[in-house]
This record gives C-alpha cells, sequence and structure tokens, in this order.
C-alpha cells in the first residue's frame, strides 16, 4: 500500500456542523421546557433554577462551538500539521488525526497535538465536502492512510498449501 500524496485545504465551511448544533440545542431546550410546563407547579426550588442556568449555559457551549474560525490542514506524506485557530502560534504538528464520523460528504475528525505541554492538545474539526470539491479525495484519502507504509512485493511461498 502506498502513502497517500501530500495535500493542503482550508476547512472554512461549517455549515452541516452548525445545523447539527442547532438541531440538538434546539431539541434539548425543548424537552427542557416541556419538561417544566407539564409539572402544573411553579418553580419554587433553587434545583429548578439550576437546571435552567445549566441549559442556558449549554446553549452558549453550542453558540460557541459553531463560532469556528478557518483551519488549514496539511499532510507532508509524513506527518499532519494544523493551524491553531486560538491563538497566533502558527503551524502545529499532530502525532494523530482520524475520522470518528465519516458521512461520505461529511467526516468529523479527531486530533491529537505533537506537543501537549502547548495549550492545544487535541480537539476536533468538522469538515464538509462542500468547498473543499477539488480536494476532498484526496484530503480522505490521506485521512484514512495515516501511517501507512509503502509494502515492496515479496516472493511468495511457494509450498503446497495443507489439506
Amino acid at each position: 500500500m502506498e502513502a497517500a500524496s501530500a495535500v493542503r485545504v482550508t476547512i472554512q465551511r461549517f455549515g452541516v456542523w452548525n445545523i447539527a448544533l442547532t438541531l440538538i440545542s434546539a431539541t434539548a431546550l425543548s424537552v427542557m421546557i416541556t419538561w417544566l410546563v407539564s409539572r402544573n407547579e411553579y418553580l419554587a426550588g433553587w434545583h429548578d433554577i439550576a437546571l435552567i442556568g445549566s441549559v442556558l449555559i449549554g446553549l452558549a457551549g453550542a453558540v460557541g462551538l459553531a463560532r469556528r474560525q478557518p483551519v488549514v490542514l496539511r499532510w507532508d506524506t509524513e506527518r499532519w500539521h494544523a493551524t491553531d485557530p486560538s491563538c497566533s502560534a502558527g503551524e502545529i504538528e499532530l502525532s494523530d488525526l482520524r475520522a470518528v464520523i465519516d458521512l461520505g460528504g461529511w467526516m468529523l475528525l479527531k486530533f491529537r497535538a505533537e506537543m501537549p505541554q502547548r495549550r492545544l492538545r487535541g480537539g476536533w474539526i468538522p469538515v464538509q465536502q462542500q468547498g473543499l470539491e477539488s480536494h476532498w479525495q484526496s484530503l480522505r484519502c490521506a485521512v484514512y492512510a495515516r501511517g501507512a507504509v509503502s509494502i515492496q512485493p515479496t516472493a511468495l511461498d511457494r509450498r503446497a498449501p495443507h489439506g
């Protein structure tokens, strides 16, 4: 098996990711509101206030996940590199990048940084085919060929099969 060709892509479209986060957040919020309304009680306890606060914090977290900065991923045929969108540290080396969810035209990639003492140790990159059409196949090949080495054909063992 041959190693994947070098590829460099800028991931800047997150439409599918944002739609999924919106649907999950809207579902969670509607379930919470339905539960509170169906109790036929007034908000009397501190636990109700804490519950509503946790829902609001969860929604704020979903909004934060939806606001993503562009990421440049680069495969140099040996290692993955990525820009760190959270700071201006430039490019970081990744020790691991793999597809956790693959829906054909959309993937959720999980990465781990090479130098864990830095602020960015790992995370998730949602990638969609839209906007990357010309590089999509190369990116997918590189993601799935991680660690692949070139294997040279060897002489076959010509012994008779055991029967």
